[in-house]
């Protein structure tokens, strides 16, 4: 068994952040910033996304820098992540935890190469105006896998009103992009047949919607792999919010 633990965010809150840090801290590199409440400095960052259309706009556009190989954002980027590692790390040494890193910069080099492996499958996904997208009609939410073995488990079909986006329009990649490929690295690479995803119960649609994809892409068998979602509660703070 191994146990993964998917730190390095590399979608569109990175952006958001790096953006805010840049123009807070200017001197950043020469200087680094003390930075021990990532909480409020988040929270600050998502005020501003939330509030302003320019700098919404233009943390997307980093987040298409960062993904692109810019250094100037990588550095902020392991800045952030060495802060995160620090807080995690407390908690995993208390919990007598062991984990492995890797997150979703580990699957960067992979994503175009999985794109073009779902592209390949003749009517999973759609293109239009430079994103690649793979609409579900239906999806199957609840743990399924290893033959009959997990048929007592309940499995119903649902609906969804949106499809995973595998590249944006902007040539950026976000979580969709990262977690197909990491079904593929780990069914291809890993060779592994059972995989348990544990995080906040909000994310549940999102990861029934991959392995739906998987299943449709042919990479996903049922009777040979099980991969389930295992969520619990929002974490929130003293004003309710996540």
């Amino acid at each position: 068994m191994e146990r993964l633990n998917h730190v390095g965010d590399w979608g569109t809150q990175f952006g958001m952040l790096i953006l805010h840090l840049r123009e807070t801290f200017p001197d950043f590199t020469s200087s680094p910033p003390n930075i021990t409440d990532l909480t409020g400095f988040y929270r600050a960052a998502k005020k501003r996304f939330d509030e302003d259309a320019a700098f919404k706009k233009q943390a997307q556009l980093t987040v298409v820098e960062l993904q692109g190989g810019d250094e100037d954002c990588a550095a902020v980027w392991r800045l952030l992540c060495d802060i995160s590692r620090k807080e995690f790390d407390k908690v995993y040494t208390r919990l007598g935890v062991v984990t492995t890193e890797r997150g979703e910069s580990f699957y960067n080099s992979r994503i175009q190469g999985t794109v073009e492996a779902l592209q390949a499958v003749p009517g999973l996904v759609t293109e239009s105006g430079g994103a690649v997208t793979v609409f579900l009609e239906d999806i199957a939410f609840g743990c399924a896998g290893l033959g009959a073995a997990s048929a007592s488990s309940g499995v119903r079909r649902q609906k969804v009103g949106y499809p995973l986006f595998l590249r944006k329009g902007d040539g950026g990649y976000g979580y969709d992009s990262t977690d197909m490929t990491a079904i593929r690295h780990r069914l291809e690479e890993m060779g592994v047949d059972w995989v348990v995803y544990v995080t906040d119960k909000r994310q549940a649609e999102h990861f029934y919607m991959c392995f739906e994809a998987g299943r449709r892409a042919g990479w996903l068998n049922d009777a040979k792999h099980r991969f389930e979602h295992v969520g619990f509660g929002m974490v929130c703070g003293e004003d309710g919010k996540p």
